[in-house]
């Protein structure tokens, strides 16, 4: 294991760098052409936050490699991205999602030994469920860069989630292994993706703050309440049902997460493709720029 660690850990320190040598988009270039300067001018209340914030290391190099200057400038940003409702609600779904995410595959041979499943089984449940959420990553990241619908794919992965939450519930069960395996790969299958939809959202809605402080941010938040919930699930999994199956107190209380976080997204997130707005912006003026020459 050690061995395993090591090796893509000398691959990410010798081979990757941090950014690509060609800049992916045109907001990306912007970005990085005016990172010590004031820059979009097109977005109102909070830009005003943001400009000063892009201008603080402008004058001197080595004030503003100060620990100081750099959380200073982490205040800002932070301001700006808590007062921003949509990062809020993205904030507070991530963490629900990873949260569950940690939990479930902490906990789960505590989840399904109850109902007389191996240590073997419970292995075999969280294999499927990590290799079907792979490859539902994989098509929803290929359908997002497709169609640019974010907020509808959103919703739609929410509501899926839901229903394979509900039906994974439903399904444990003793004797009812091959229901239950597809109930696992169907869960991986609509979980796993929301967390890159999650955060392509914020990217978008975050726009220009870094990604990197922004996602930071709601790294943080999840993994403190996957320990929230990974002792909240241990403790409700001792209680005794509330009534017939599926009406375990564990069961309400992923229902209840699930149902908090489709709220929040269909309910209250209002796309604001601020990076893709100013991408087409910039594809617009040099489309004019190759018309008029």
């Amino acid at each position: 294991e050690l061995v395993l660690c090591i090796i893509p850990l000398i691959l990410a320190v010798f081979l990757f760098s941090d950014k690509p040598p060609t800049p992916p988009s045109n907001s990306t270039q912007h970005k990085r052409a005016h990172s010590n300067q004031e820059t979009n001018n097109n977005y109102d209340g909070m830009s005003i936050l943001l400009q000063q914030d892009m201008n603080f290391n402008a004058s001197d190099s080595e004030e503003a490699d100060s620990l100081q200057e750099v959380w200073l400038k982490l205040k800002r940003e932070a301001t700006i991205l808590f007062g921003n409702r949509n990062y809020i609600v993205l904030f507070i779904a991530f963490s629900i999602g990873v949260g569950f995410f940690n939990s479930l595959l902490t906990l789960l041979n505590q989840i399904v030994a109850p109902h007389g499943y191996s240590n073997d089984d419970a292995g075999t449940f969280g294999a499927v469920f990590v290799a079907f959420g792979l490859v539902g990553a994989g098509v929803v990241g290929y359908v997002m860069k497709l169609t640019k619908a974010y907020q509808q794919i959103l919703r739609v992965g929410i509501s899926l989630c839901c229903v394979s939450l509900v039906l994974f519930t439903v399904l444990l069960y003793s004797n009812n292994f091959w229901p239950l395996l597809f109930s696992f790969g169907l869960l991986g299958l609509t979980i796993v993706p929301m967390l890159p939809l999650l955060m392509e959202n914020c990217a978008e809605s975050t726009y220009p703050i870094d990604e990197e402080v922004s996602m930071g941010f709601m790294f943080v938040g999840s993994n403190l309440l996957g320990l929230g919930f990974i002792f909240s699930l241990q403790y409700l999994l001792e209680l005794p049902s509330l009534g017939p199956a599926p009406l375990l107190p564990s069961n309400l209380f992923m229902w209840v997460a699930f149902l908090v976080a489709w709220g929040l997204l269909v309910g209250l997130f209002q796309a604001d493709y601020r990076r893709q707005v100013f991408d087409g912006q910039e594809q617009q003026k040099e489309g004019l720029a190759s018309s008029l020459l």
